[in-house]
């Protein structure tokens, strides 16, 4: 087989496409017929002209693959940058993603107010007053005393004393038994029962995730 056999033997077609079946060609270039790119023989490929939205997409699909996350403090949505479909994320933290939080789930609050069993055990100072129901009295027997060793009484006894004065009496009282005295009272309120903020020191961005 002469050289020019071999050389139309390795293109072949189909449809509108040629294929090349050469096991080794050396050129000194390739030139595209529009010239939009050539390739030298030293393997530098120069292109020539560049279609911007072509670049654009291969740039998000290489970069930003459907599912990736942009950020940044500019406004400009990355679908004007790179194309593609982006759905905006608003006032929310980011999270990475574990076996505690599934990718995707969501949660969590800006503020929150705190129930009973999450405030720290602590503990009051108490102060109050009895009730005037405190105020009573006892009954008693009057005893009365001579000089001549005689006394009168009445429920009660005791022993006759001596004494300079003719006579004079003792007021004794009788038992009155056990009592109680109510006592009620309440500790001060301290607090407002306000929810408190429940973010870290953050920095706004804008975020957008890719859907398509």
């Amino acid at each position: 087989m002469n050289n020019y056999d071999y050389i139309i033997n390795a293109f072949t077609q189909d449809g509108n496409n040629v294929n090349e079946e050469i096991d080794n060609l050396t050129v000194g270039c390739i030139t595209s017929k529009n010239n939009t790119f050539n390739l030298d023989s030293q393997g530098n490929l120069t292109v020539n002209t560049i279609t911007t939205q072509n670049l654009n997409s291969a740039i998000a699909d290489l970069i930003y693959p459907v599912g990736s996350i942009y950020m940044s403090v500019s406004a400009t949505s990355p679908s004007t940058l790179f194309g593609g479909t982006w759905q905006r994320i608003e006032d929310v933290f980011l999270l990475a993603a574990g076996n505690t939080y599934a990718a995707a789930s969501t949660g969590g609050a800006a503020t929150v107010a705190l129930s009973i069993n999450q405030m720290p055990q602590h503990s009051h100072t108490f102060s109050g007053n009895t009730s005037q129901n405190g105020n009573h009295s006892h009954t008693g027997n009057t005893l009365e005393l001579r000089q001549t060793n005689s006394y009168n009484y009445s429920n009660d006894a005791a022993r006759p004393i001596t004494s300079s004065a003719t006579h004079y009496g003792l007021q004794i009282t009788n038992d009155a038994g056990n009592h109680t005295h109510s006592f009620s009272g309440s500790t001060s309120n301290q607090g407002s029962s306000a929810a408190h903020e429940n973010m870290p020191p953050y920095l706004a961005v804008y975020v957008w995730k890719r859907t398509a």
